[in-house]
């Protein structure tokens, strides 16, 4: 259930709607910088079935330690009777990004761990993807309590692709084009196994879901991303931003084994 955080990796460039209005997407000159979104500090509520807050979300995005670099972290921790029930799971992502001449971001390193447990009963397990543009090359390690288990090197070829913190700040920030309804994109990700798509699709009213979860108006965009980063049927999320720019609801569908998880903002 934790990897509903996800969804919201792409909310949060829009919280200050002072600098995106979500009824006046098109204008490019009206998306935020990445600087102007440095600061950036939110936090989520996660549901599920009838459970209306299971687990806490976090979201900042900090600038990188060297110049035209930025780090976003995103993590969510269960609560009360999940927490107990998980060992006080606390799933935890990270990208280093590093804004390119064009204007566009690429990422540098992405971090995905787990820590369980707590004291000297703690596990903590990480993946490390470090993102080679030279070499045309991923690699990819797996660290488990301070020690290396495996590295693995992974080709790509073309366009350099992005983690999936990266290709939302892309979008966001205007990179892709314009947020009009009726639109679509694909971009180059990777997707934890290999390099696939992200397809980004700008709902009108007609392609909207029969859900009351919805709320009219505003902006709703779907995702479909690869099915092994949500353990979903078929890796389809939904975001949906209120009429002031703000990243209201979220959905994660037909998680294996659970259904959709939901998340709203605090």
């Amino acid at each position: 259930m934790i990897r509903v955080l996800l969804l919201f990796s792409a909310c949060f460039f829009l919280i200050n709607s002072t600098l995106l209005h979500a009824d006046s997407f098109a204008a490019a000159d009206t998306f935020p910088t990445i600087e102007e979104l440095v600061g950036t500090d939110l936090r989520y509520k996660i549901a599920f079935l009838w459970m209306d807050h299971v687990a806490d979300g976090f979201f900042s995005l900090e600038k990188g330690e060297q110049s035209n670099t930025y780090r976003a972290r995103l993590s969510a921790k269960t609560r009360g009777v999940s927490a107990w029930l998980t060992s006080h799971r606390i799933q935890s992502y990270e990208t280093l990004m590093q804004k390119q001449e064009q204007g566009n971001l690429i990422t540098l390193t992405h971090d995905s761990s787990i820590e369980k447990g707590k004291g000297k009963a703690k596990k903590i397990r990480i993946k490390h993807y470090a993102f080679d543009p030279d070499n045309g090359e991923i690699s990819v390690s797996k660290i488990a309590d301070g020690v290396q288990w495996w590295e693995k090197h992974l080709p790509f070829s073309a366009e350099m692709p992005v983690d999936i913190l990266t290709a939302y700040a892309n979008l966001m920030t205007g990179v892709y084009g314009p947020l009009i309804p009726g639109l679509t994109y694909e971009v180059p990700a990777f997707g934890g196994t290999d390099v696939g798509l992200i397809k980004i699709e700008i709902l009108t009213d007609r392609q909207r879901p029969d859900s009351s979860f919805f709320p009219t108006g505003g902006v709703l965009c779907r995702f479909s991303v690869d099915k092994e980063i949500f353990d979903t049927k078929e890796g389809t999320i939904y975001v949906w931003y209120d009429r002031a720019g703000n990243p209201a609801r979220g959905v994660i569908e037909s998680i294996i084994g659970m259904g959709d998880i939901r998340g709203v903002m605090r």
